[in-house]
């Protein structure tokens, strides 16, 4: 990257804080005063600040892993958080394909189990897009397209896990808070692993992809683990509310153990 920034710079800082402005002002209205049939705001305050918690996650990354001409430069740290949060706001808008919605399950229905799991969305967006800040990189593309790359593949995870398992009816129609947290968890997971597979210092598109799957395979393997769960620990006429704890954080946990044996055996990115 230029010490001065260049015009495509601007204009993707331009777009992004419009962006921003824009639609994040949409999606926190309707989260923090929107009240509809007297439903509590305090049950929409995961969504209300898993993005935040997200930026917490990417400044240091920025300030701390990014390439040098960031790391010295506000300009850049400004941007790229910038687009970090655009980058979240925008993934709203496809939740729907996943059969989950911001707006109708969490604010007009009240879903607890909805804002669990759009939560763990959000996160394990952010994290594959904070994976594509680390490493040296000549141009702003070179570190955007691995951050397109790794939100592709979760994503891409994410329509299969629904696709195997149809766990949006689990959270949109039961309101089970513990599958709520499987796919939560998962999410969050898959973005650990995505973020890291894209990690490290830029090169051609090629070079990108070609290691991406390499090393992002795992997460495929952690979808099929999440397909089959559903198949056991989803509600059923027998167990109509199952535990939180047993079927949702204990699975979760198992989820998250399995993205940091993974980072683990990666190790540290090139």
């Amino acid at each position: 990257m230029n010490e001065e920034p260049s015009g495509d710079e601007f204009m993707v800082l331009v777009v992004s804080l419009v962006y921003v402005i824009a639609k994040g002002a949409v999606f926190y209205r309707e989260l923090l005063f929107t009240a509809l049939l007297g439903r509590s705001v305090r049950q929409r305050l995961p969504l209300v600040f898993a993005p935040l918690a997200g930026l917490a996650i990417l400044l240091p990354v920025l300030l701390c892993f990014a390439a040098k001409d960031i790391r010295s430069n506000h300009f850049y740290v400004f941007l790229f958080m910038t687009l970090g949060m655009a980058w979240m706001i925008f993934s709203t808008q496809l939740f729907p394909v996943f059969g989950l919605s911001v707006r109708e399950d969490v604010v007009e229905q009240g879903n607890q189990a909805a804002t669990v799991a759009l939560s763990g969305a959000l996160l394990g967006i952010l994290l594959a897009y904070a994976g594509g800040n680390i490493g040296e990189g000549p141009t702003i593309w070179t570190t955007i397209f691995p951050c397109f790359l790794a939100s592709a593949g979760l994503l891409l995870l994410w329509f299969m896990v629904e696709f195997g398992s149809r766990i949006s009816l689990a959270i949109a129609e039961e309101r089970d808070i513990a599958s709520g947290w499987r796919l939560a968890s998962f999410l969050v997971s898959v973005g650990l692993i995505l973020g890291r597979a894209v990690a490290g210092d830029g090169q051609s598109a090629t070079g990108t992809i070609r290691d991406f799957a390499y090393q992002a395979w795992p997460s495929l393997g952690l979808a099929l683990v999440a397909m089959l769960a559903e198949r056991n620990l989803r509600p059923t006429l027998i167990r109509p509310k199952p535990s939180v704890g047993k079927y949702g954080l204990l699975p979760g946990l198992i989820y998250l153990v399995i993205a940091v044996a993974v980072l683990i055996v990666l190790g540290r990115w090139k």
